[in-house]
Protein backbone atom coordinates (compact mmCIF):
# COMPACT_ATOMS: atom_id res chain seq x y z
CA UNK A 1 0.00 0.00 0.00
CA UNK A 2 1.24 3.73 -0.76
CA UNK A 3 2.88 5.14 2.00
CA UNK A 4 1.29 8.78 2.74
CA UNK A 5 2.26 11.78 1.00
CA UNK A 6 5.30 13.25 2.33
CA UNK A 7 3.07 16.98 1.74
CA UNK A 8 1.08 15.97 4.23
CA UNK A 9 3.15 15.72 7.10
CA UNK A 10 4.55 19.44 7.06
CA UNK A 11 0.69 20.35 7.25
CA UNK A 12 -0.15 18.56 10.16
CA UNK A 13 2.94 19.44 12.36
CA UNK A 14 2.02 23.36 11.00
CA UNK A 15 -1.35 22.41 12.18
CA UNK A 16 0.07 20.86 15.29
CA UNK A 17 2.23 24.04 15.84
CA UNK A 18 -0.75 26.65 15.72
CA UNK A 19 -1.96 25.13 18.93
CA UNK A 20 1.20 24.46 21.53
CA UNK A 21 0.43 21.59 24.14
CA UNK A 22 0.19 23.97 27.11
CA UNK A 23 -2.38 26.07 25.47
CA UNK A 24 -4.44 23.52 24.55
CA UNK A 25 -4.53 22.09 27.97
CA UNK A 26 -4.75 25.44 29.75
CA UNK A 27 -8.11 25.40 27.41
CA UNK A 28 -9.35 22.11 28.27
CA UNK A 29 -8.91 23.38 32.29
CA UNK A 30 -10.77 26.39 31.76
CA UNK A 31 -13.52 24.72 30.07
CA UNK A 32 -13.16 22.37 32.83
CA UNK A 33 -13.44 25.08 35.66
CA UNK A 34 -16.50 26.87 34.21
CA UNK A 35 -18.53 23.56 33.66
CA UNK A 36 -18.16 23.06 37.63
CA UNK A 37 -18.51 27.23 38.65
CA UNK A 38 -21.26 28.06 36.64
CA UNK A 39 -23.55 24.67 36.18
CA UNK A 40 -22.77 22.44 39.25
CA UNK A 41 -21.75 25.00 41.83
CA UNK A 42 -25.01 27.03 41.60
CA UNK A 43 -26.56 24.23 42.21
CA UNK A 44 -25.40 23.44 45.50
CA UNK A 45 -25.70 27.32 46.47
CA UNK A 46 -29.43 27.43 45.67
CA UNK A 47 -30.23 24.92 48.80
CA UNK A 48 -27.92 26.64 51.11
CA UNK A 49 -30.72 26.17 53.84
CA UNK A 50 -30.47 22.38 53.49
CA UNK A 51 -26.46 21.87 53.87
CA UNK A 52 -26.17 20.23 56.69
CA UNK A 53 -26.08 17.08 54.53
CA UNK A 54 -22.29 17.47 54.84
CA UNK A 55 -22.67 16.94 58.49
CA UNK A 56 -24.82 13.82 58.55
CA UNK A 57 -22.87 12.40 55.51
CA UNK A 58 -22.35 8.54 55.87
CA UNK A 59 -19.10 7.68 56.27
CA UNK A 60 -19.17 4.20 55.90
CA UNK A 61 -21.01 4.07 52.70
CA UNK A 62 -17.85 6.56 51.81
CA UNK A 63 -15.24 3.69 52.69
CA UNK A 64 -17.23 1.63 50.79
CA UNK A 65 -17.07 3.40 47.78
CA UNK A 66 -13.00 3.43 48.26
CA UNK A 67 -13.50 0.02 48.28
CA UNK A 68 -15.33 -0.34 45.30
CA UNK A 69 -12.76 1.82 43.03
CA UNK A 70 -10.11 -0.35 44.53
CA UNK A 71 -11.99 -3.13 43.00
CA UNK A 72 -12.46 -1.58 39.92
CA UNK A 73 -9.16 -0.99 39.18
CA UNK A 74 -8.34 -4.64 40.24
CA UNK A 75 -10.79 -5.78 37.49
CA UNK A 76 -9.23 -3.81 34.87
CA UNK A 77 -6.02 -5.41 35.65
CA UNK A 78 -7.45 -8.76 35.63
CA UNK A 79 -8.53 -7.83 31.93
CA UNK A 80 -5.22 -6.68 30.83
CA UNK A 81 -4.12 -10.30 32.72
CA UNK A 82 -6.69 -11.85 30.85
CA UNK A 83 -5.11 -10.35 27.52
CA UNK A 84 -1.72 -11.12 28.16
CA UNK A 85 -2.41 -14.75 29.40
CA UNK A 86 -2.16 -15.59 25.18
CA UNK A 87 1.54 -14.69 24.81
CA UNK A 88 2.48 -17.18 27.94
CA UNK A 89 2.63 -16.53 31.58
CA UNK A 90 1.60 -13.20 32.68
CA UNK A 91 2.83 -10.78 35.25
CA UNK A 92 1.74 -10.54 38.24
CA UNK A 93 -1.54 -9.07 39.68
CA UNK A 94 0.08 -6.49 41.34
CA UNK A 95 2.52 -5.60 38.68
CA UNK A 96 -0.21 -5.54 36.46
CA UNK A 97 -2.47 -3.08 39.25
CA UNK A 98 0.65 -0.53 38.98
CA UNK A 99 0.70 -0.20 35.50
CA UNK A 100 -2.81 0.27 35.61
CA UNK A 101 -2.84 2.97 38.32
CA UNK A 102 -0.10 5.03 36.70
CA UNK A 103 -1.44 4.78 33.17
CA UNK A 104 -4.84 6.74 34.69
CA UNK A 105 -2.86 9.04 36.71
CA UNK A 106 -1.24 10.09 33.08
CA UNK A 107 -4.45 10.15 31.52
CA UNK A 108 -6.42 12.41 34.53
CA UNK A 109 -4.04 15.23 33.91
CA UNK A 110 -4.01 15.86 30.04
CA UNK A 111 -6.41 16.61 27.22
CA UNK A 112 -7.07 13.88 25.44
CA UNK A 113 -4.61 11.56 27.77
CA UNK A 114 -5.57 8.44 26.54
CA UNK A 115 -3.00 8.70 24.42
CA UNK A 116 -0.63 9.25 26.61
CA UNK A 117 -1.65 6.74 29.01
CA UNK A 118 -1.33 4.38 26.23
CA UNK A 119 1.88 5.23 25.56
CA UNK A 120 3.02 4.82 28.97
CA UNK A 121 1.51 1.46 29.36
CA UNK A 122 3.20 0.00 26.20
CA UNK A 123 6.61 1.49 27.31
CA UNK A 124 5.85 -0.44 30.72
CA UNK A 125 4.88 -3.89 29.12
CA UNK A 126 7.51 -3.88 26.42
CA UNK A 127 9.69 -3.45 29.79
CA UNK A 128 8.56 -6.09 31.59
CA UNK A 129 9.52 -8.72 28.11
CA UNK A 130 6.54 -8.50 25.83
CA UNK A 131 6.98 -7.57 22.10
CA UNK A 132 6.40 -3.74 20.81
CA UNK A 133 3.53 -6.10 18.69
CA UNK A 134 1.96 -7.70 21.32
CA UNK A 135 1.75 -5.09 23.86
CA UNK A 136 0.14 -2.88 21.35
CA UNK A 137 -2.22 -5.44 20.52
CA UNK A 138 -3.28 -5.65 24.22
CA UNK A 139 -3.93 -2.29 24.54
CA UNK A 140 -6.06 -1.86 21.46
CA UNK A 141 -8.40 -4.97 22.09
CA UNK A 142 -8.33 -4.07 25.55
CA UNK A 143 -9.50 -0.27 24.28
CA UNK A 144 -12.25 -1.43 21.74
CA UNK A 145 -13.61 -4.00 24.52
CA UNK A 146 -14.13 -1.58 27.02
CA UNK A 147 -15.76 0.30 24.99
CA UNK A 148 -17.97 -2.20 23.70
CA UNK A 149 -19.26 -3.25 26.97
CA UNK A 150 -19.68 -0.07 28.11
CA UNK A 151 -22.16 0.45 25.34
CA UNK A 152 -23.56 -2.76 26.20
CA UNK A 153 -24.22 -1.67 29.53
CA UNK A 154 -26.03 1.28 28.62
CA UNK A 155 -28.47 -0.38 26.29
CA UNK A 156 -29.01 -2.86 28.59
CA UNK A 157 -29.36 -0.11 31.01
CA UNK A 158 -32.31 1.47 29.16
CA UNK A 159 -33.73 -1.50 27.91
CA UNK A 160 -34.48 -2.32 31.60
CA UNK A 161 -35.67 1.23 32.48
CA UNK A 162 -38.92 0.70 30.10
CA UNK A 163 -41.01 -1.45 32.03
CA UNK A 164 -39.71 0.27 35.01
CA UNK A 165 -39.91 3.65 34.30
CA UNK A 166 -41.64 4.88 30.78
CA UNK A 167 -44.52 2.17 30.95
CA UNK A 168 -44.76 2.67 34.70
CA UNK A 169 -44.99 6.07 35.86
CA UNK A 170 -43.04 6.12 39.34
CA UNK A 171 -41.60 8.58 42.01
CA UNK A 172 -38.59 10.23 40.23
CA UNK A 173 -39.80 9.60 36.53
CA UNK A 174 -41.91 12.23 35.90
CA UNK A 175 -39.03 14.41 34.04
CA UNK A 176 -38.46 11.93 32.02
CA UNK A 177 -41.47 11.11 29.17
CA UNK A 178 -41.41 7.79 27.62
CA UNK A 179 -40.54 8.93 24.55
CA UNK A 180 -37.31 10.08 26.09
CA UNK A 181 -36.80 6.32 27.36
CA UNK A 182 -37.60 4.87 24.08
CA UNK A 183 -35.69 6.91 22.09
CA UNK A 184 -32.32 6.80 24.26
CA UNK A 185 -32.91 2.64 23.91
CA UNK A 186 -32.73 2.96 20.57
CA UNK A 187 -29.88 4.74 20.54
CA UNK A 188 -28.16 2.79 22.42
CA UNK A 189 -29.34 -0.05 20.26
CA UNK A 190 -27.53 1.84 17.54
CA UNK A 191 -23.88 2.30 19.31
CA UNK A 192 -24.12 -1.66 20.47
CA UNK A 193 -25.44 -2.32 16.32
CA UNK A 194 -22.21 -0.22 15.22
CA UNK A 195 -19.93 -1.82 17.56
CA UNK A 196 -21.00 -5.20 16.36
CA UNK A 197 -20.74 -4.35 13.29
CA UNK A 198 -17.36 -3.40 13.30
CA UNK A 199 -15.95 -6.52 15.67
CA UNK A 200 -17.93 -8.55 12.77
CA UNK A 201 -16.23 -7.05 9.84
CA UNK A 202 -12.92 -7.69 11.54
CA UNK A 203 -13.68 -11.43 12.24
CA UNK A 204 -15.70 -12.50 8.69
CA UNK A 205 -14.94 -10.01 6.53
CA UNK A 206 -11.54 -8.62 6.85
CA UNK A 207 -10.68 -7.55 3.16
CA UNK A 208 -14.16 -5.30 3.37
CA UNK A 209 -13.35 -3.37 6.52
CA UNK A 210 -9.54 -3.01 5.53
CA UNK A 211 -10.71 -1.30 2.24
CA UNK A 212 -13.18 0.47 4.49
CA UNK A 213 -9.93 1.59 6.52
CA UNK A 214 -7.89 2.53 3.95
CA UNK A 215 -10.35 5.04 2.53
CA UNK A 216 -10.95 6.58 5.08
CA UNK A 217 -7.27 6.88 6.73
CA UNK A 218 -6.70 8.14 2.72
CA UNK A 219 -8.56 11.07 3.27
CA UNK A 220 -7.24 11.88 7.17
CA UNK A 221 -3.84 14.40 6.96
CA UNK A 222 -2.90 13.32 10.58
CA UNK A 223 -3.12 9.51 10.17
CA UNK A 224 -0.83 7.33 9.09
CA UNK A 225 -2.24 4.72 6.13
CA UNK A 226 -0.47 1.79 6.94
CA UNK A 227 0.32 1.81 10.58
CA UNK A 228 -3.59 2.22 10.63
CA UNK A 229 -4.41 -1.09 8.38
CA UNK A 230 -1.64 -2.89 10.18
CA UNK A 231 -3.01 -2.66 13.79
CA UNK A 232 -6.58 -2.90 12.36
CA UNK A 233 -5.22 -6.62 11.08
CA UNK A 234 -3.66 -7.52 14.44
CA UNK A 235 -6.74 -6.45 16.11
CA UNK A 236 -9.04 -8.82 13.76
CA UNK A 237 -6.61 -11.40 14.15
CA UNK A 238 -6.26 -10.94 18.10
CA UNK A 239 -10.07 -11.09 17.91
CA UNK A 240 -10.69 -13.85 16.02
CA UNK A 241 -8.42 -15.40 18.48
CA UNK A 242 -10.27 -14.47 21.32
CA UNK A 243 -13.53 -15.55 19.57
CA UNK A 244 -11.87 -19.48 18.87
CA UNK A 245 -11.32 -19.24 22.76
CA UNK A 246 -14.37 -19.47 24.71
CA UNK A 247 -12.71 -19.29 28.25
CA UNK A 248 -10.36 -16.30 27.26
CA UNK A 249 -13.75 -14.52 25.71
CA UNK A 250 -15.68 -15.08 28.79
CA UNK A 251 -12.83 -13.87 31.13
CA UNK A 252 -12.10 -10.54 29.45
CA UNK A 253 -15.97 -9.76 29.13
CA UNK A 254 -16.57 -10.47 32.74
CA UNK A 255 -13.44 -8.56 33.61
CA UNK A 256 -14.48 -5.57 31.72
CA UNK A 257 -17.93 -5.58 33.09
CA UNK A 258 -16.83 -5.89 36.43
CA UNK A 259 -14.14 -2.69 35.74
CA UNK A 260 -17.56 -0.51 34.54
CA UNK A 261 -19.94 -2.02 37.27
CA UNK A 262 -17.43 -1.16 40.31
CA UNK A 263 -17.07 2.30 39.35
CA UNK A 264 -21.04 2.80 38.99
CA UNK A 265 -21.07 1.26 42.22
CA UNK A 266 -19.02 3.82 43.70
CA UNK A 267 -21.05 6.52 42.31
CA UNK A 268 -24.08 4.86 43.76
CA UNK A 269 -22.96 4.48 46.90
CA UNK A 270 -21.39 7.87 47.44
CA UNK A 271 -24.84 9.29 46.61
CA UNK A 272 -26.30 7.06 49.20
CA UNK A 273 -23.59 8.61 51.71
CA UNK A 274 -25.62 11.78 51.49
CA UNK A 275 -29.16 9.94 52.31
CA UNK A 276 -30.87 9.42 48.66
CA UNK A 277 -30.87 5.96 47.07
CA UNK A 278 -30.77 5.83 43.35
CA UNK A 279 -32.42 3.38 41.01
CA UNK A 280 -30.25 0.36 39.72
CA UNK A 281 -31.20 1.67 36.23
CA UNK A 282 -30.30 5.72 36.97
CA UNK A 283 -27.17 5.17 38.16
CA UNK A 284 -25.87 2.69 35.12
CA UNK A 285 -27.30 5.08 32.82
CA UNK A 286 -26.23 8.28 33.86
CA UNK A 287 -23.13 6.60 34.68
CA UNK A 288 -22.34 5.08 30.81
CA UNK A 289 -23.70 8.25 28.92
CA UNK A 290 -21.32 10.36 31.33
CA UNK A 291 -18.41 8.07 30.39
CA UNK A 292 -19.01 8.02 26.81
CA UNK A 293 -18.85 11.77 26.48
CA UNK A 294 -15.83 11.71 28.49
CA UNK A 295 -14.20 10.27 25.78
CA UNK A 296 -14.05 13.05 23.98
CA UNK A 297 -11.16 14.83 24.38
CA UNK A 298 -12.27 18.06 25.76
CA UNK A 299 -10.83 18.26 29.43
CA UNK A 300 -8.66 15.56 31.62
CA UNK A 301 -10.44 12.64 31.97
CA UNK A 302 -13.65 14.73 31.33
CA UNK A 303 -13.40 17.07 34.19
CA UNK A 304 -16.10 18.88 34.31
CA UNK A 305 -18.00 17.30 31.56
CA UNK A 306 -18.52 14.15 33.96
CA UNK A 307 -19.92 16.49 36.59
CA UNK A 308 -22.23 18.22 34.70
CA UNK A 309 -23.55 14.99 32.84
CA UNK A 310 -24.08 13.10 35.78
CA UNK A 311 -25.26 15.77 38.07
CA UNK A 312 -28.02 16.63 35.14
CA UNK A 313 -29.00 13.27 34.56
CA UNK A 314 -29.45 11.78 38.22
CA UNK A 315 -31.31 14.92 38.50
CA UNK A 316 -33.38 14.30 36.48
CA UNK A 317 -34.22 10.49 37.80
CA UNK A 318 -35.34 12.59 40.75
CA UNK A 319 -32.44 12.64 42.95
CA UNK A 320 -32.43 15.74 45.15
CA UNK A 321 -30.48 19.05 43.63
CA UNK A 322 -28.06 19.03 46.39
CA UNK A 323 -27.94 15.03 47.27
CA UNK A 324 -26.71 14.58 43.75
CA UNK A 325 -24.32 17.59 43.33
CA UNK A 326 -22.44 16.82 46.54
CA UNK A 327 -22.78 12.52 45.58
CA UNK A 328 -21.20 13.23 42.02
CA UNK A 329 -18.27 15.79 43.79
CA UNK A 330 -17.35 13.17 46.37
CA UNK A 331 -17.27 10.51 43.81
CA UNK A 332 -15.49 12.45 41.34
CA UNK A 333 -12.89 13.01 44.42
CA UNK A 334 -12.44 9.09 44.67
CA UNK A 335 -12.26 8.28 40.91
CA UNK A 336 -10.75 10.99 39.52
CA UNK A 337 -8.75 13.06 41.97
CA UNK A 338 -7.19 10.32 44.55
CA UNK A 339 -5.56 8.09 41.66
CA UNK A 340 -3.25 10.90 40.35
CA UNK A 341 -0.82 10.71 43.57
CA UNK A 342 -1.61 6.78 43.96
CA UNK A 343 -0.97 6.71 40.42
CA UNK A 344 2.02 8.39 40.75
CA UNK A 345 3.67 6.88 44.09
CA UNK A 346 2.68 3.34 41.68
CA UNK A 347 4.89 4.39 38.99
CA UNK A 348 7.85 5.45 41.44
CA UNK A 349 7.56 2.15 43.07
CA UNK A 350 7.37 0.22 40.03
CA UNK A 351 10.52 2.19 38.87
CA UNK A 352 12.27 1.73 42.20
CA UNK A 353 11.40 -1.90 42.55
CA UNK A 354 14.77 -4.13 41.85
CA UNK A 355 12.92 -6.89 40.55
CA UNK A 356 11.24 -4.51 38.00
CA UNK A 357 14.52 -2.78 37.05
CA UNK A 358 15.94 -6.63 36.88
CA UNK A 359 13.23 -7.53 34.49
CA UNK A 360 14.00 -4.37 32.22
CA UNK A 361 17.76 -4.76 32.31
CA UNK A 362 17.08 -8.50 31.31
CA UNK A 363 14.86 -7.41 28.47
CA UNK A 364 17.38 -4.89 26.95
CA UNK A 365 19.29 -8.11 27.06
CA UNK A 366 17.40 -10.15 25.11
CA UNK A 367 16.44 -7.19 22.67
CA UNK A 368 20.48 -6.76 22.33
CA UNK A 369 20.69 -10.68 21.75
CA UNK A 370 17.47 -10.90 18.95
CA UNK A 371 19.41 -8.42 17.19
CA UNK A 372 22.75 -10.17 16.85
CA UNK A 373 20.80 -13.34 15.92
CA UNK A 374 18.67 -10.99 13.04
CA UNK A 375 22.68 -9.84 11.80
CA UNK A 376 23.60 -12.96 11.24
CA UNK A 377 20.36 -14.22 9.21
CA UNK A 378 20.50 -11.54 7.36
CA UNK A 379 23.77 -12.25 6.62
CA UNK A 380 23.60 -16.15 6.25
CA UNK A 381 20.50 -15.06 3.64
CA UNK A 382 23.21 -13.18 1.89
CA UNK A 383 25.84 -16.23 1.79
CA UNK A 384 22.62 -18.30 0.22
CA UNK A 385 21.91 -16.09 -2.34
CA UNK A 386 25.53 -15.72 -3.28
CA UNK A 387 25.77 -19.13 -3.79
CA UNK A 388 22.65 -19.59 -5.94
CA UNK A 389 24.19 -16.95 -8.12
CA UNK A 390 27.55 -18.77 -8.29
CA UNK A 391 29.60 -16.49 -6.33
CA UNK A 392 31.86 -17.60 -3.23
CA UNK A 393 31.20 -16.16 0.22
CA UNK A 394 33.15 -17.68 2.29
CA UNK A 395 32.19 -17.53 6.31
CA UNK A 396 31.90 -14.50 8.57
CA UNK A 397 35.09 -14.57 10.28
CA UNK A 398 37.32 -14.82 7.11
CA UNK A 399 36.18 -12.67 5.09
CA UNK A 400 38.41 -10.06 6.45
CA UNK A 401 41.68 -11.65 5.09
CA UNK A 402 40.82 -11.35 2.05
CA UNK A 403 42.15 -7.56 1.73
CA UNK A 404 44.67 -8.65 3.09
CA UNK A 405 46.16 -10.87 1.02
CA UNK A 406 45.30 -8.34 -2.08
CA UNK A 407 48.75 -6.45 -1.37
CA UNK A 408 51.21 -9.30 -1.98
CA UNK A 409 51.06 -9.07 -5.67
CA UNK A 410 52.66 -5.55 -5.51
CA UNK A 411 55.03 -6.56 -2.67
CA UNK A 412 56.98 -9.05 -5.43
CA UNK A 413 57.23 -6.20 -7.99
CA UNK A 414 60.38 -5.05 -6.60
CA UNK A 415 62.20 -8.74 -7.36
CA UNK A 416 61.40 -7.97 -11.29
CA UNK A 417 63.16 -4.31 -11.15
CA UNK A 418 66.28 -5.78 -9.49
CA UNK A 419 67.45 -6.33 -13.62
CA UNK A 420 68.07 -2.03 -14.03
CA UNK A 421 70.45 -2.40 -10.92
CA UNK A 422 72.31 -5.49 -12.56
CA UNK A 423 72.77 -3.05 -15.48
CA UNK A 424 75.85 -1.48 -14.46
CA UNK A 425 77.54 -5.54 -14.30
CA UNK A 426 77.25 -5.34 -17.63
CA UNK A 427 78.62 -1.49 -18.28
CA UNK A 428 81.56 -2.26 -17.33
CA UNK A 429 82.74 -3.62 -20.62
CA UNK A 430 83.69 -0.03 -21.38
CA UNK A 431 85.84 -0.02 -18.53
CA UNK A 432 88.08 -2.73 -20.20
CA UNK A 433 88.69 -1.29 -23.50
CA UNK A 434 91.37 0.81 -22.64
CA UNK A 435 93.50 -2.68 -22.03
CA UNK A 436 93.07 -3.73 -25.54
CA UNK A 437 94.43 0.54 -26.73
CA UNK A 438 97.40 -0.88 -24.16
CA UNK A 439 97.70 -3.67 -26.50
CA UNK A 440 98.09 -1.25 -29.35
CA UNK A 441 100.55 0.82 -27.62
CA UNK A 442 102.59 -2.06 -26.38
CA UNK A 443 102.25 -3.37 -30.44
Amino acid sequence: MAAPSPALKPTSRRASRRIPKPVRRLVGLTVAFVLLYFLVLPKISQQKGKLNLLTHINWFFVAASLVLEAASLVAYAMLTRAILSQFGKPPRLRRLVQIGMSTLALTRVLPGGSAAGTGLGFRLLTDLGYSSADAGLTLAVQSVGSAAVLNALLWVGLVASIPLRALHRSAGSGALPKTLYITAALFGALLVGVFGFVILSLTRGEERALKIVHAVTSRVKFLDEDSVVRLVQRVAGQLRVMASNRSLLLRAVVWASANWLFDAAALWVMVAAFHYRLGPDAVIISYCIANIVAALPITPGGLGVVEVVLTSALTAYGAPVQAAALGVIAYRLVSFWLPIPAGGIAYLTLRLDPRFRERQQQTERERERDEALDQERREGGLRTWAGEHGMKVGPVPEAPEAPLKAPEAPLKAPDKAEAPLKAPDKAEAPLKAPDKAEAGVEE
